[in-house]
């Protein structure tokens, strides 16, 4: 507490020092508040005593009325501050001339309380409900709610605090990207289909990687990251007569949605970063995966160069490994985590589920130096019975564990060996599932900040992390077995500063009716909020200054008010969609197309046929489909189809492609002059085939005449007249 009076002078000086460096004139931006994104208006002030109340508010013995200029305030803070209304305590709410960011408000409340005649100044913030998703399983996700601490063993709830976090940031303001280095990907899963980039399988085994690959193949990797199933049968290598059989376990999409599943979307349950994009690396199959397969993922994750594979034109922020096993760091892994964090990366690492003092034993790669190494804890914030511990983890997070709690729960498929795509949730426990807990708010971390190195994300992690409860007995956690703390999201995001000169947000409109293999490009840009130049950086596409028609794949730089836009090369595929990301200085966002989809395919139609044989099979001349680029439904109905005419007809629903010809048949009418009609339906579009008998008294397969049955008894009678 302060007893001098009011010193308008000494805080004029103060805030002018204030704003020379630029507080009072940074753009407001959406990460600027947690309370409030729409910025802050208003401060709350209490003086010291009546003198220094009068001096500051009035310079008289009367109050201000409201809306009333506030001389002494304005004059010290060059803004027109105006009086808003007394409040309880003694102390005055005044209102701003401009609304202000969190922070820019906060250093100016900061300035007036160190001020002799000032008792306190702090900014009049905004409170809201905290954000909640509408997931109808969100509410299962007990590791994701805020925390309950201080109760007994049993009555607690150590989860990350994220309705707090998502109150203050969601991350899809800037979507960051986060590497799944893992078992591939359920493309098709509601939660996953919409977050999920084209990422790559690195499964360099046909066996291990068990997705088809043909007969003597001698390389497995491809570009589709795509899970087909890590079963385990009698007769795999790693099957155990102990174990048994094993069901697929969709490990690396059970990853992905606790990182990023698509949220606040009334399907499944959340994810951690509304708009973390999820960079699918396949490393792992049937019976594991190799050391070299993983080290080329991670260097490709992040933008490396690995001979016989494409660039990655969506080079990652954040790497999730969930993996590991026994040894010490080799080389290539260190090598590789060293290219990482050079490129500005964050690597998150488990710390595996052996129960093991990872200060006796090594674990590869949770042990390399770097990386973000995490421990299992369970819902009441003790050690999971699982978890490897040491002083080499750096932080702990929910785990779940099958004796205390429910386990977590998130993004799986119901297929014990195939996917079945029936968008299923799981709950499993592992260091597995700690480690996406942490990649998640570390991409959130990101999304507030993009300029943060590895080491500042790790140390903002460990600061704001929960302390460990201390219970009289179970499996309790210490700083120097189970890293900082529990995981804390709020407490994280609080602690992250907001990023330097940062550019007012923007976004592109996405387009939808992009014809397929298009160069296209975005609506023009103008740069706002910068004090001065930051750099521009494209991933999977290209910028052009001021649109000019020359457009460059290569980073550059942009100051305020430069104007540019985006270039892209939409999919060759119909119906699927293409993200250029941009990067001006900490701020991200998104240019996305979706190609057309054509199911609606030319007219077609089949030839009728009259005089038919009665009770017979009638096929008839093949068409061919033209006018679609995705395969389009097929209906029948009186007869049956087959597409490429070989034979094999079939009367159940199917598709057919552009170009496949299609033929269909139906057994004509037992009676005279009567028709048989079969309609085939493509994508909407029929055509018919129609067969009519012969009438009656035309031979066309009608009753037989008396002259044929003197014809056919003629031989009989010459035979007769021989004999």
């Amino acid at each position: 507490m302060h007893s001098k009076p009011f010193s308008r002078r000494f805080l004029a000086m103060a805030v002018a020092a204030l704003c020379a460096g630029g507080a009072c004139v940074a753009p407001v931006h959406a990460a600027g508040s947690a309370a409030d994104p729409s910025g802050v208006d208003r401060l709350m002030v209490k003086f010291v005593d009546a003198q220094s109340r009068a001096q500051a508010l009035a310079n008289s013995a009367r109050l201000p009325r409201a809306g009333e200029v506030l001389p002494a305030l304005s004059e010290a803070t060059g803004q027109g501050l105006r009086y808003q209304r007394a409040m309880s305590g003694e102390a005055d709410v005044v209102r701003l001339e401009r609304k202000m960011t969190l922070e820019e408000a906060q250093s100016l409340a900061e300035s007036l309380a160190a001020q002799p005649g000032v008792e306190w100044a702090v900014p009049d913030q905004r409170r809201h409900a905290l954000r909640v998703p509408n997931d109808p399983r969100y509410a299962e996700q007990w590791h994701y709610q805020t925390l309950v601490t201080g109760q007994a063993l049993g009555a607690n709830n150590y989860g990350i605090d994220l309705p707090a976090a998502w109150d203050r940031l969601t991350g899809a303001e800037n979507p960051v990207v986060v590497a799944v280095i893992d078992t591939g990907i359920l493309y098709e899963h509601p939660d996953l289909k919409s977050v999920a980039l084209p990422g790559y399988d690195f499964v360099s085994e046909p066996f291990i990687g068990n997705d088809n690959d043909p007969a003597g193949a001698a390389d497995s990797r491809d570009p589709n990251p795509a899970d087909p199933g890590d079963w385990v049968e009698e007769g795999d290598p790693c099957y155990s007569a102990d174990r048994g059989p094993v069901d697929s376990s969709w490990h690396g999409s059970h990853v992905a949605g606790t990182i990023g599943a698509a949220t606040d979307n009334a399907i499944g349950g959340a994810g951690i970063n509304w708009g973390a994009r999820i960079l699918p690396v396949r490393v792992l199959g049937k019976c594991g995966g190799y050391d070299s397969d993983i080290v080329d993922a991670v260097r490709w994750s992040v933008g490396g160069t690995v001979p016989g594979v494409p660039a990655n034109p969506h080079p990652a922020r954040v790497l999730n490994l969930s993996l590991g096993g026994d040894g010490p760091c080799s080389a290539p892994y260190q090598s590789a985590f060293n290219e990482v964090l050079a490129r500005n990366a964050v690597p998150v690492v488990a710390a595996g589920n052996e129960n093991e003092n990872m200060n006796l034993v090594g674990k590869t790669p949770a042990n390399c130096p770097g990386v973000i190494t995490v421990a299992a804890t369970n819902q009441q914030g003790q050690r999971s019975y699982y978890s490897n511990y040491g002083s080499r983890v750096d932080i702990a997070a929910p785990g779940g564990d099958r004796f205390v709690d429910s386990r977590i729960l998130s993004t799986v498929d119901g297929g014990t060996k195939t996917p079945l795509n029936d968008g299923s949730y799981a709950a499993y426990q592992g260091t597995s599932m700690a480690t996406p807990h942490v990649a998640g708010v570390v991409s959130l971390i990101l999304s507030r900040n993009g300029s943060l190195t590895p080491t500042q994300v790790r140390d903002i992690l460990r600061a704001s992390s929960t302390p460990f409860p201390t219970y009289p007995t179970g499996e309790n956690c210490t700083t120097a077995t189970c890293g900082a703390g529990i995981l804390n999201a709020a407490a994280a995001l609080a602690a992250t500063p907001p990023a330097d000169n940062m550019p007012d947000p923007f976004t592109f409109a996405q387009r939808k009716d992009v014809p397929p293999g298009a160069f296209i490009q975005s609506e023009t840009v103008t740069v706002s909020g910068l004090s001065e130049a930051v750099a521009i950086e494209v991933s999977n596409g290209s910028w052009s200054r001021d649109c000019t028609g020359t457009f460059s794949t290569e980073p550059g730089t942009i100051g305020n008010g430069e104007r540019f836009c985006l270039g892209q090369q939409a999919s060759s595929q119909p119906g699927q969609s293409t993200i250029t990301q941009v990067r001006v200085g900490a701020y991200v966002t998104e240019f996305i197309s979706t190609t057309i989809s054509d199911s609606t395919p030319d007219p077609f139609s089949f030839g009728s046929r009259t005089g038919v044989q009665l009770n017979t099979m009638m096929t008839s001349d093949p068409v061919v489909i033209s006018g679609i680029n995705v395969p389009a439904a097929v209906e029948v109905r009186g007869g049956e189809y087959s597409i490429g005419c070989t034979g094999q007809f079939t009367a159940a629903a199917g598709s057919i492609e552009n170009g496949q010809r299609v033929c269909v048949r139906h057994v004509s009418s037992g009676g005279n002059n009567q028709s048989v009609t079969t309609t085939l339906t493509v994508g909407g579009v029929s055509g018919s085939f129609t067969t009519t008998t012969a009438p009656a008294d035309s031979g066309g397969g009608g009753a037989t005449h008396p002259l044929w049955l003197m014809l056919a008894a003629l031989p009989l009678a010459l035979r007769r007249r021989r004999a």
